[in-house]
């Protein structure tokens, strides 16, 4: 019984030793230390969630950053999320990428005349969690919104059913 105990104590302190050593070898890197840029956004954001590369029509090579939480100007959506292009030759110089500039969709009602139902919520839908851009000079660029509910009314109620949309520049 001594012995399983000791066996077990071993593997759990190996364990503790394998885990804690890989911490330090998780941490954040980069690779060229000469020419860099260094983006700011705001903490809440979640600015650089998702990065991907970028070369315009005139090869000017760019960063693709989503920020999923990211307040807009778009009405009535708390943090729906944005995406951005950043000049690689310079620190802190990102611009807004405008795939979805407006609030809420909405469609007429057809049982109130002059009603707006509203069909979708672009609240917290997290615009920007995944960005892709073409490998081709001036190619697409691609992002994705994972947590959009549309909505559908029925007897006076609301439900809601989530969808995924992918957006195309």
């Amino acid at each position: 019984m001594w012995s399983t105990r000791l066996l077990w104590a071993s593997l759990l302190v190996g364990f503790a030793i394998v885990v804690s050593s890989t911490w330090h070898v998780a941490d954040g890197f980069n690779i060229e230390t000469k020419h860099y840029a260094v983006y700011r956004m705001e903490e809440r954001s979640m600015f650089g969630f998702a990065v991907s590369t970028y070369r315009d029509r005139y090869a000017r090579g760019w960063a693709i950053v989503g920020a999923p939480e990211a307040e807009t100007a778009q009405v009535g959506v708390y943090r729906g999320g944005a995406v951005y292009k950043c000049d690689i030759a310079a620190d802190d110089r990102c611009n807004i990428i405008h795939f979805d500039d407006k609030g809420h969709n909405h469609v007429r009602n057809p049982n109130l005349a002059g009603s707006l139902n509203q069909i979708d919520n672009k609240t917290l839908q997290w615009f920007g969690a995944t960005v892709s851009a073409s490998s081709k000079d001036g190619g697409p660029i691609l992002t994705c919104v994972p947590r959009r509910p549309q909505l559908l009314f029925q007897d006076s109620k609301t439900n809601e059913f989530p969808t995924r949309s992918t957006f195309r520049l």
